[in-house]
C-alpha cells in the first residue's frame, strides 16, 4: 500500500515538473517571436518612414522581452521548493 502511495506520489510530482518545463518553453517561444516581430517590423518602419519610429519600435519589443525575463529571474523559487519540501516531510 505504501509503494503505490509513493509511486503516485512520484507519478503527480513527474506531472508537474513536465507542466512546468512546457510552461516556460512557451514563454520562451513566445518572447522570441515577440522580439522578431518587433525587429522585422521595426525595419520597414526605419526605411520607408522615421529612423527613431523604427528604433523606437524595436527597442520597444526588446525592452518588454528584458522586463519579462528580469521579472522571472527575481521569483524566489529555492525559497518556494523549501516550503513544498517542509510541507511534504509533514505529510509523512
Amino acid at each position: 500500500m505504501a509503494e503505490q502511495e509513493q509511486q503516485h506520489r512520484h507519478d503527480i510530482q513527474r506531472k508537474k515538473v513536465d507542466a512546468e518545463v512546457a510552461s516556460i518553453r512557451r514563454g520562451q517561444l513566445g518572447a522570441i517571436l515577440l522580439g522578431l516581430v518587433a525587429l522585422i517590423a521595426a525595419v520597414p518602419v526605419a526605411i520607408w518612414s522615421n529612423a527613431a519610429a523604427g528604433v523606437f519600435v524595436a527597442l520597444f519589443g526588446m525592452v518588454s522581452v528584458m522586463a519579462r525575463v528580469l521579472m522571472g529571474m527575481r521569483e524566489d523559487r529555492p525559497e518556494k521548493d523549501e516550503e513544498e519540501e517542509s510541507s511534504e516531510q509533514n505529510d509523512a
